[in-house]
This record gives C-alpha cells, structure tokens and sequence, in this order.
C-alpha cells in the first residue's frame, strides 16, 4: 500500500492525512528512544535529585541558588511524571500499525481516560478522604494553583484526545511527543540556564530548546518525507509560540493542538505545491 513505502511529496501526488505510517526502521528507533528517555528519567534520575549529597553537587556545578537549584528540581520530577505520558503516542501507533485498531477507537479510549481522570478531580475537590488520599500519593507534583482545577495529567490526557481526534495519526504521534519532551526541555533549559527574558516570564533560552527538541522530534518521525526540515520547522515553531505566548490555556492543551496545527498547514502547503509542479 501507498502508506507503507517511503513517501516523497515531490514524486507523489499524496494527501497529509495519509502520512501515518513510518517505515519500521525509523519507528523502532523512536520506541527505542521513547523506552530509554522514561527508563533514564523515571526510574534512575529522578529518584536520585533527592539525595542530599546529589543535590548539593547539582548546585555547585549548576552555579544556582539553594531556591533555583529547588525549583528546578521540583519542576524536573514534575515533569518525568509527565514521562509516562510518552506511552500514549508509543501505545496509539502501536495499536494502529500492528494490532489494526482504528483510529476511533483508540480514541475512545482516551476519551474514556480523560473522563475518568476529570471525575478524580473531582473527587479530589470534593470529598475530603480521597483528597486526603490523593495529596499523600501525588500531591508532592502538583502546582499550587492546580489544588482547585483540574491537574496537569489531566489535562495532558484531554490535549492529547483532542490532537488525536484533529490530526492524522503521525502528526498526533508528533505533536503529542512535542508535548511531553518540548515542555520539559522548556522547564528545565528555562530554569537552568534562562537569563534573556521574553514574555510571560519565559527565557529565549527555554524557548529554543523547546524549539529544537520538537525540531529534532519531527525530523525523526518525517524522516522518510521530502524537505522533512520545512515540516519540522514550522510544527516546532507553533508549538514553541503557544507554549511562550498562550497562558490563558493550560499548556498540555496548546501545544499539541497548535504543533499539530503546525505540521498539518505544512504538510498541506508541500502537498498542493507538489500537485501544481
């Protein structure tokens, strides 16, 4: 079938919405990738910023303050929580490529997750056991002003319902991964080594290396499509402008969504320049 060879607009007369297929080679690179990134983060790095001896070297090789040094690290557990997130993307192609779910059902399912997740927020506001509950587990990531709104994971599930339902399977893929990956280079370049502020107490420092770790993440995924860098360009572009200018929406919705945007506009504009020529 047409998905399944490598696909070059300027040779094939093919629609964006049918670019969901990677080649196998390049989507066993980006599981593998995805499976050593949630290993690394999760399970090693993570629980060792807690160490006191750990934490006092961060901060001397850093150069950050006692209160930097704190933040950042509050906001790098945060976000390797957030790195289990990855899955969705991983799980969706998956389910699509090999196990031959359409893509409605999958999303179903993360409608049905999203809704579950809105109703333990729910529960959280309102019934005082189970926030009780919910505060000793996974209080400790949550920001303060997400004690009396819905939570990042929750809106992370939503944002990534919606972007699978917009877009075609790849640019979800990507879009979703421009998500989880983008953000936390963001955070973590942006506390680290963020000192030209922007706009909305962001850095230019955070902002590029949002940029180029969702350049980097499409130039991965559309690698097997011709002038692969102008897609990449103009989806990590979106994403980096809604996570810099848009606070009035929740992040986990904004970027996705216009990152998808992003890709698709592009992939259209190369697609129609390709039927003129």
């Amino acid at each position: 079938p047409q998905q399944h060879t490598l696909l070059s607009f300027s040779r094939n007369s093919i629609s964006p919405l049918s670019l969901s297929l990677l080649p196998p080679p390049i989507m066993m690179l980006y599981f593998i990738i995805t499976l050593i990134i949630i290993v690394l983060s999760s399970v090693l790095i993570s629980p060792l910023t807690r160490t006191k001896s750990l934490q006092s070297s961060l901060r001397h090789f850093l150069g950050l303050s006692q209160q930097k040094l704190a933040r950042l690290l509050y906001e790098f557990r945060r976000k390797t929580w957030h790195l289990v997130g990855l899955a969705i993307p991983v799980i969706y192609y998956g389910a699509y490529r090999w196990a031959g779910w359409s893509r409605d059902r999958v999303c179903w399912i993360l409608g049905v997750l999203s809704v579950v997740c809105v109703f333990i927020d729910l529960l959280r506001w309102y019934v005082p056991a189970f926030q009780s509950f919910y505060m000793k587990s996974v209080g400790g990531i949550l920001r303060k002003k997400e004690e009396n709104t819905l939570s990042g994971s929750t809106y992370f599930l939503i944002g990534s319902f919606i972007t699978c339902v917009s877009f075609s399977v790849l640019t979800a893929v990507t879009a979703v991964t421009f998500l989880t990956l983008g953000d936390m280079a963001a955070a973590i370049i942006g506390i680290t080594f963020g000192h030209t502020k922007l706009v909305n107490g962001k850095s230019l420092e955070g902002c590029l290396a949002c940029f180029f770790t969702c350049f980097f993440i499409a130039m991965i995924t559309f690698s097997h499509v011709d002038m692969v860098e102008y897609i990449a360009f103009w989806g990590a572009l979106s994403a980096t402008l809604a996570e810099l200018l848009i606070t009035t929406i929740d992040d986990n919705l904004t970027i996705p969504v216009f990152g998808g945007l992003g890709l698709t506009i592009a992939q259209y504009r190369l697609w129609s320049f390709a039927k003129v020529v």
